[in-house]
């Protein structure tokens, strides 16, 4: 992980100056993969493959703590539920 001082992207992983609240990358920010998620219109995260609601909290801090809504504790970038985009080791 760099030290730019930017928080990894929750779609690319990239942590350049870019509008992360928008990105709509469809790959990672190294072109080393597809990227797991997308943002739909209204900003709502979501897997790429079907749609499915991503936890944002879960992005950020990795200690969401509502069991009761939808959305997956998955990392955005690489679909590993052992962590979020900002500590994704696939994060620039």
């Amino acid at each position: 992980a760099s030290s730019s001082g930017f928080p990894a992207c929750t779609v690319c992983l990239g942590r350049s100056k870019h509008d992360v609240r928008a990105c709509q990358s469809p790959r990672l920010w190294d072109n080393s993969r597809e990227s797991y998620s997308c943002r739909l219109p209204g900003r709502n995260l979501v897997r790429r493959s079907d749609s499915a609601p991503l936890c944002f909290d879960w992005q950020r801090n990795e200690n969401c703590r509502s069991r009761t809504h939808d959305a997956s504790h998955v990392c955005s970038g690489c679909g590993s539920s052992k962590h979020g985009a900002r500590s994704c080791p696939h994060a620039q």
